[in-house]
């Protein structure tokens, strides 16, 4: 075979001379230096892109860039990531769980006991009720309420609605829940706290230096039906009396007895707007408060007072006596 190259008779694939290759034209097999041309024009090739900047050279050379595979690795961080998420998730659920409750209490009721808003734990016993003891005497009252295990104590005081002798309310309030051993109040009634005394007779005695006058004779003297106001009673008076003495009232107190021989007396309070007393045929008027607890009494049926008054200055006493219907 004839090398194409250097013209020498040769055998083989490479020329014995010069080493190119060797061109079987019958089976177009590479024998000549064309081979050796192509490559050197792709090593040229190759350098001159590798050299060259990237973007120029591919602006007009269409050359298909290869996508990356998503590798292992990739893929180890998304599996550690995830079990970091989970493992920090369940040391805080456990977290939650076994940490200590800073606890909110709601007060216990007669349904529930004491609880805390936030973990639901419980403390105690629920609230014992409060039975309803109202209108009820003193005494069943206060037997229903230590039958529930509470302590009672009794207090007193003045309604227009509820009878004398009657529970008011308590305190805390009927149907409220209160611990074993709390003290609960009971409101006992002591009726109205003003009403009027119908009916009733009163009497006067002499005063000397004064003329004799009776409570028949509306012209000299006179009183108002007796009222009863927050424990006291009151008796509002008057004196229309013509003298040519010179009255006035002695002192702004005297004595009150339930009998007329005044054995057994109690301080009241005489009340008027002024101290001399009108001696020229007008009323003066004036209230004798008498303190019904001081007497021992509540409902007195007869009260007798005694003050003094001064005639052209000199003390006398005034006394009166009144039946009373409550």
């Amino acid at each position: 075979m004839i090398c194409k190259n250097c013209g020498a008779d040769v055998t083989g694939k490479f020329c014995n001379e010069c080493g190119n290759p060797l061109i079987d034209d019958e089976n177009n097999s590479v024998t000549s230096c064309e081979t050796d041309e192509k490559s050197k024009k792709e090593e040229n090739t190759k350098t001159y892109i590798e050299e060259a900047n990237y973007e120029e050279v591919f602006e007009n050379v269409n050359i298909d860039t290869p996508k990356k595979k998503k590798g292992k690795k990739g893929r180890v961080i998304a599996i550690v990531l995830t079990a970091v998420f989970l493992i920090s998730g369940a040391i805080f659920a456990v977290y939650e769980l076994t940490k200590e409750c800073e606890h909110v209490w709601e007060a216990a009721t007669v349904s529930t006991p004491k609880t805390c808003k936030n973990c639901g734990e419980t403390e105690g016993d629920p609230l014992t009720a409060i039975p309803d003891v109202k209108g009820l005497d003193e005494q069943t009252a206060k037997t229903l309420i230590v039958g529930k295990g509470f302590i009672p104590r009794v207090e007193y005081e003045y309604d227009d609605e509820v009878e004398e002798g009657q529970v008011i309310r308590t305190s805390p309030r009927i149907g409220s829940g209160a611990n074993i051993d709390d003290v609960i109040t009971i409101y006992m009634s002591k009726g109205a706290s003003y009403y009027l005394l119908n009916d009733a007779v009163g009497y006067m005695y002499d005063v000397y230096g004064i003329q004799s006058f009776s409570w028949e004779n509306p012209e000299t003297k006179g009183f108002y039906n007796p009222y009863y106001d927050e424990g006291n009673l009151c008796i509002e008076m008057y004196l229309n009396c013509k003298s040519t003495s010179k009255l006035a009232f002695y002192k702004n107190f005297g004595t009150a007895s339930i009998n007329d021989t005044f054995d057994k007396t109690v301080p009241i309070e005489i009340i008027y707007e002024d101290k001399n007393v009108n001696n020229k045929g007008e009323r003066t008027y004036f209230t004798a408060k008498i303190p019904l607890s001081d007497l021992g009494v509540q409902k007195p049926t007869n009260i007798y007072l005694q003050f003094d008054f001064l005639v052209n200055g000199v003390r006398q006493t005034f006394r009166a006596g009144f039946d009373l219907s409550w």
